[in-house]
């Protein structure tokens, strides 16, 4: 934490104040005392029993000390503090490894791809302090390597949807359903600043009950503009909105069992969303505090020109860095609408592992003189790096549902979307959840780091990071750590072994902006 200029200014002037208020009282005065009225005053003060009420013996103002009291008063009250309280107080509430810190709130802004390279970054540049983060790398039997988070798409395709205003998809179930509020609520994913809406201590009076009138009409005469103390949001209206008008109830059942893994560090635990939401809270808390002493000391809310809730190191990562592909849910980004084979291509360039691709069909029918639309769409799960699909999950019909319900046979439409999607989340748990890294040999770790090597690739900050697990299991040397990272990186990569630490994190940092900048071109 640390405090502005100005704020020792403000303390020496408090201290003039005290001085005045504790300085010695001339003998004249004291001789009026007797030693049971000094402890009164002691204990009391002067105003304890004034205004002629039991036990008032002295009118206010009537005490010698009012004699310095008064014109201190008149001082305080006349002086402009203004310049002096203006809310440049900036607190940090940051601990530990400052990569890892910097991963977890890029995260929490909505920036997957640039959070997974700071968290490389953490383990290459910061490998003293990066034994937790060692500690919970798992392998990916599909990818056939160890990974700390896998990286989720989502996208659709839409046919025959030009001459349909209303896609009809099917409905959220009534009676054991889903809906995005009822997800965020159970889950926990609501964005910042849907989670410090109507955050209040109950025990703790208003902001304004503290100030002192005087000061009040003297403050917010001249308040500045208020802002909104937003934060940038971890998750996109407008994905929601694409895929919940397609899909409707089918978005929202993809949507709970996807959390559900991802919370369960099935895909990986460095930026699992309780991290993640956990950093933004004690953010929003500390905004919190902020807000609180600005409005007690200046009678004015946070304006435009006070503290970002982000860290400053973030706040400029998140400036330089290309636009983030929209996050639909924790994990799990949203490439739009587009054929699959395009979808995929932009998946690769964007370092994604997994798809899930809906294809929606859409129909026109009529019955009876009535027009309706018929939804149907099915879920492809797609490795991206072999562009093939693993499985496609069963028909869901919005014609089928209303027959079914029609009939009596389907109440809930919940459960008929997640019979006909079960199929894709037993590969997902079968094939794709991550676990535990085998006891490798140093054999078997030199080859995996030449054919890393021979692959290329430039200067990849997940390959230093899995140079340096080896190195965390004893498998390999120090020699050959420096050998592969010169060959990585040549001296960038050797100042992120040895140089001084700020050296350190600033390679880090632009060598994760480097790695998310290359993918927006590609």
């Amino acid at each position: 934490m640390y405090l502005s200029s100005r704020l020792p200014t403000f303390l020496v002037f408090c201290s003039l104040v005290v001085g005045l208020f504790m300085g010695p009282i001339p003998f004249a005065a004291a001789q009026s005392y007797d030693d049971e009225d000094m402890y009164e005053d002691d204990m009391y003060g002067d105003d304890m029993y004034s205004g002629g009420m039991y036990g008032g013996g002295r009118g206010a103002g009537g005490g010698p000390i009012s004699i310095y009291t008064a014109p201190v008063l008149a001082i305080f009250k006349s002086m402009d503090l203004k310049p002096i309280l203006a809310s440049d107080i900036k607190i940090d509430v940051r601990s530990g490894p400052a990569l890892e810190a910097e991963a977890k709130e890029v995260f929490a802004a909505g920036n997957q791809a640039l959070a997974c390279q700071l968290l490389y970054g953490h383990i290459a540049a910061e490998y003293e302090e990066a034994s937790p983060a060692l500690s919970k790398v798992k392998l990916s039997k599909l990818l056939k390597r160890p990974v700390w988070n896998l990286r989720w798409a989502i996208s659709m395709a839409v046919r025959g949807g030009e001459d349909v205003e209303d896609p009809s998809p099917i409905a959220v179930g009534t009676s054991g359903g889903y809906s995005a509020d009822d997800m965020e609520m159970d889950m926990g994913f609501r964005a910042p600043q849907q989670r410090n809406q109507g955050r209040r201590n109950p025990g703790r009076r208003d902001d304004d009950e503290f100030m002192d009138d005087s000061m009040d009409d003297e403050f917010m005469d001249s308040t500045p503009k208020q802002v909104d103390d937003e934060v940038p949001s971890m998750l996109s209206d407008d994905a929601a909105e694409q895929l919940d008008t397609h899909l409707g109830g089918v978005a929202a059942a993809c949507a709970a069992e996807f959390d559900k893994r991802f919370a369960a560090g099935d895909f990986g635990s460095s930026l699992q969303a309780e991290l993640a939401d956990a950093e933004a809270a004690e953010a929003a808390d500390a905004m919190d505090q902020q807000t609180n002493l600005n409005q007690r000391m200046t009678g004015r809310p946070l304006t435009e020109e006070d503290t970002p809730v982000f860290s400053k190191s973030v706040t400029e990562l998140l400036r330089n860095a290309p636009r983030a592909l929209p996050m639909w849910r924790p994990g799990i980004v949203f490439l739009g609408v587009g054929p699959s084979s395009e979808i995929i291509q932009t998946a690769k360039a964007e370092q994604i592992d997994l798809l899930i691709h809906f294809d929606i069909v859409l129909k026109s029918q009529g019955r009876q003189n009535q027009t309706f639309v018929q939804n149907v769409s099915r879920a492809r799960l797609i490795h991206v790096a072999e562009g093939k699909s693993l499985i496609v999950s069963k028909a869901m019909d919005s014609s089928e549902v209303q027959q079914l319900q029609s009939s009596g046979r389907l109440s809930d439409t919940g459960r008929y979307i997640d019979d006909q999607m079960s199929a894709l989340w037993r590969t997902v748990d079968r094939e794709i959840k991550l676990s535990e890294m085998p006891k490798l040999s140093p054999e078997s770790a030199r080859r995996r780091i030449g054919s890393l090597l021979e692959s290329g690739g430039g200067r990849n900050l997940r390959t230093l990071a899995e140079i340096r697990l080896y190195q965390s299991r004893g498998l390999i040397e120090m020699d050959e750590v420096n050998n592969a990272y010169d060959i990585i990186g040549g001296p960038d990569a050797l100042t992120m072994m040895h140089g001084p630490r700020e050296e350190r994190l600033e390679t880090a940092r632009n060598w994760a902006i480097e790695s998310v900048s290359i993918a927006e071109e590609e």
